[in-house]
């Protein structure tokens, strides 16, 4: 997400946990993840796996992040 021009120059991620906090920002990582899986078949095929693998590996990255900061 980070770079896109409609975000003026900050990462959507990063404002969001910066507003609702790492737990929820994974949690719509993983209902992101589980929209795009269940529609694929329907809608935008390979498009929409892309885009549920990206929000699975955002979620990994959060899960890791959280995790160093709780050691």
């Amino acid at each position: 997400m980070n770079g896109q021009e409609h975000y003026r120059g900050w990462d959507c991620f990063d404002k969001m946990v910066e507003l609702y906090g790492i737990n929820e920002a994974m949690s719509f990582c993983k209902l992101n993840a589980f929209k795009y899986l269940y529609r694929c078949d329907c809608k935008a095929g390979d498009d929409d796996l892309s885009k549920a693998l990206m929000y699975l590996e955002k979620y990994f990255e959060l899960k890791s992040l959280r995790d160093a900061q709780s050691t």
